[in-house]
Parts: C-alpha cells; structure tokens; sequence
C-alpha cells in the first residue's frame, strides 16, 4: 500500500491563529471558526472573600467565656437556694440588730464571686463589641479587668456611705443588697453578652437592652439604700448627694476611660 502522507495537504488552517504561549483555558469564541480560547469564568471559580470574623469565633475571647462559665458551673453546682438568697437580700429590710444571723458559706462565697465575675464579663463585652474595638480579646481583657475595678470601688462606697449614716446592721444589708443587684443582672446579661459576640451588627440594640437592665438593676438597689437610710428631709438631701456623686459621677468617668482602653 502506498505512503499517501507525502500527498496529504499541509498548510494553516484559515480559522487558526498562532499561539506564542499555551492559553489555560478557553475565554471567548473566535468569530470565524468558532472554536473557544483562553480560560473561562468556571475553569477558574469564584473570587475568595474573606471571612467575617466575629467576636464570637475570636479564640481569645472564646478563652474568657469559656474559663467564666466553667468558674461559674463548678462554683454554683452546689448552691441552689442562692438565687432565692439574691431576691431576699436585693428587697427586703430587717430592722432588728440581730438580723444577720445567717452567714455565708465558702461553697457559697465562692459561687457569689463567680457570679460577680460573670457580671463583669458580660457588662465589659457588651461594651466593646458596643465601641467597635479592633482586637476584641485584648479589648475585652482590659475592659473586664476595669469593671472588676469599679465593682470594687462601689463595693467600698456602699461600706462608707452605710457607716456615716446608719447602723452596722443597715450597712450589712446594703452591703447585701449591692451583691445580690449585681449578681442577679449577672444571670440577666448572660444571653445579653452572647447577643452581642455573635451578633454585632446588632450592637446598639444589644446595648440598649443591657443598659435597661443595668438602670433596673440599679434602680432596685438604691430604692432598698433609700428604705434605709431615709428619716427626715435631711437624709433626703445626703442619699441625693450620694446618688449624684457614687451613682451618676463614675459611670461617667468609667465610660470615658473604656473609650481609651480599648485597642
């Protein structure tokens, strides 16, 4: 059989067009021969974005929540009239010296700071995701630290106020009254906080929300101060005085200092 590839005709084809370099993939039509080249949209995907980091997934400050509610549920595993505690101590007043017979226990001491550390927590992360902070585990860890400080500051207040204008018995129970306001609003900001880490975009109604529940909490607490202390119009102008220096005063000044802490 003859070699017939000597007779085969060779030469460009019309629709062809020279390639100095290997296209990945084809992009387009050629007009004339339709014939596709160079690369295309489904060869190449789609362009990555990148990933919304929220305060909720930062490790840093899943670390925090984490170490608070495992402080919180081994310390109040064995506490369970403690609440029912809170709720007497935020409202009621014994006028009797001997009113304080019941103490506290270390088991249940311990469930009590537990519970004033959530508040901190919950009030310093409502805050920063509130300020918009750029690295929210450092933000939040100078924040909590701070709340801490001004939960000791009141703490202190509540003691010097209760000395100079009632009995060692009323300052007990303010003492009390302080305590069992802040780790109650504890317990309320919990689903608060967690609003406000996975959900910022909603950061100003989360914030709304927690302050309402800070007033409230707050409200109760100085209406018991007020049963307390109150017993001519005299008092009356000391507990205003009070009230405008130790409750309207600090906060101010706390959340000027939040703003400069927070990275």
């Amino acid at each position: 059989m003859p070699d017939s590839i000597a007779n085969d005709t060779i030469g460009p084809l019309p629709w062809a067009r020279p390639f100095s370099t290997a296209d990945d993939a084809p992009t387009g039509v050629d007009v004339v021969g339709g014939v596709t080249h160079g690369p295309v949209a489904y060869t190449q995907g789609f362009a990555p974005e990148a990933r919304a980091v929220i305060p909720g997934t930062d490790s840093g400050v899943m670390a925090l929540v984490l170490a608070i509610f495992l402080l919180v549920a081994l310390s109040m595993s064995r506490c369970r009239g403690l609440l029912r505690n809170f709720v007497r101590d935020l409202w009621d007043i014994r006028r009797r010296q001997n009113a304080e017979a019941s103490g506290h226990t270390i088991v249940e001491t311990r469930a009590t700071v537990a519970l004033l550390l959530l508040t901190a927590f919950c009030e310093a992360a409502v805050v920063v995701v509130r300020l918009s902070a750029s690295d929210m585990a450092v933000s939040i860890g100078r924040e909590f630290a701070l709340m801490i400080a001004y939960m000791i500051f009141q703490l202190t207040a509540c003691n010097v106020v209760g000395y100079a204008f009632t009995t060692d018995s009323g300052r007990r129970q303010w003492n009390k009254g302080f305590i069992a306001s802040q780790a109650l609003l504890g317990i309320v900001l919990t689903p608060v906080a967690a609003a406000a880490l996975f959900f910022p975009e909603d950061s100003t109604m989360v914030f709304v929300v927690a302050a309402a529940a800070y007033i409230a909490a707050r409200v109760t607490f100085i209406a018991k101060g007020f049963r307390l202390f109150y017993d001519n119009f005299l008092s009356l102008l000391y507990f205003i005085l009070y009230f405008c220096t130790l409750e309207i005063a600090p906060v101010a000044a706390l959340y000027l200092i939040s703003i400069n802490i927070i990275a």
